[in-house]
């Protein structure tokens, strides 16, 4: 049997050195905060695809994660503290291909999530006591080629999360929830119209839902339930290219009571690219309709509720040269 067998190894190293002081009338005062935190992390795997018989492929790894962080606080030793942090997760998979360019499959994995150095030491919100996130995930889809004008791929996926991360606006402080789930479907729908002019449609629903503690049952926070776009490409023989692509988020709530929402909203996003010989040059328009929008939200233990607005309509000009 063919084999593609891979093995690797990921190596993070985090060493930070803080100092916040008081400035009173723009003058350096009286040192507020002072510590110095290390982050390091070791992550070997490997992972085997088997061809069992001609359409027929198994792919199956593991991975091993050490996550270890050291935290000095020398202002205030007694919030000094060590932790470690560490998971095997496994994944197989199988893709059974019935012809060109189209295959059912189905996955198994864990994944393992450490939390950030901010969330749980260095942010003002920050939380020493928090776990890392453990998660499971089951996945099975169809990706279809009709002809070569159409194309289409459905996945159903539940992902069973513990200790997922989250930040609790009523106590002003990261936070582990309990359990947590996450269900739903993802589409996609790829056509050509005419040469060089092809376009897509998706569309995703995502039901993520507390499953433990006080909020059991309720939605999560700042996840929409319903998400769609579509857009098209055109290209040409002589080096230019054109998109154009239309988001539309749903709204989401707030709170983890589920009674205020972030409101949906849509986007328009362009990019314009030439390529000639070694050189190219773009302008991508983000949000060209300058639509205004909170990416994401909270509401306080008070009651207050508190967006972050996304950017305007924004340019960027590129020029890449290759040699």
């Amino acid at each position: 049997m063919e084999h593609s067998f891979t093995t690797g190894i990921d190596l993070e190293k985090n060493d930070v050195d803080y100092q916040e002081y008081d400035a009173p009338d723009q003058v350096r005062g009286a040192i507020e905060k002072d510590y110095r935190v290390k982050k390091d992390k070791i992550g070997p795997y490997i992972q085997d695809e088997i061809k069992l018989f001609d359409p027929l492929v198994l792919i199956a790894g593991i991975r091993y994660d050490l996550v270890e962080f050291d935290f000095a606080d020398y202002e205030d030793g007694s919030n000094s503290k060590k932790k470690e942090m560490s998971k095997i997760t496994p994944r197989c998979g199988i893709v059974y291909t019935y012809q060109q360019d189209s295959n059912l499959y189905a996955n198994y994995a864990q994944a393992f999530r450490t939390p950030t150095i901010g969330q749980i030491f260095t942010y003002n919100a920050a939380n020493p006591d928090l776990n890392p996130e453990e998660a499971t995930n089951y996945e099975m889809g169809i990706r279809h080629r009709f002809n070569d004008y159409l194309k289409a791929s459905v996945s159903l996926y539940w992902m069973r999360l513990d200790n997922e991360i989250w930040y609790d606006g009523a106590a002003g402080t990261y936070k582990n929830y309990g359990e947590t789930s996450h269900k739903g479907i993802e589409t996609n729908l790829d056509f050509k119209l005419i040469e060089g002019l092809t376009g897509f449609v998706n569309y995703t629903y995502t039901r993520a839902k507390n499953e433990s503690g006080d909020d059991k049952d309720k939605y999560l926070t700042n996840i929409p339930i319903h998400k769609g776009g579509f857009g098209a490409r055109f290209k040409t023989n002589f080096g230019l290219k054109a998109n154009l692509i239309i988001t539309r988020v749903g709204s989401s709530y707030l709170d983890s009571a589920n009674d205020d929402k972030l409101s949906s909203y849509t986007t328009v996003d362009t990019k314009i690219n030439y390529e000639h010989e070694w050189w190219s040059l773009f302008l991508a328009v983000d949000n060209l309709l300058d639509e205004e929008y909170n990416s994401y939200g909270y509401k306080s233990w008070t009651g207050v509720k508190y967006f972050s607005p996304a950017p305007g309509r924004t340019f960027t000009l590129g020029l890449s040269y290759t040699f």
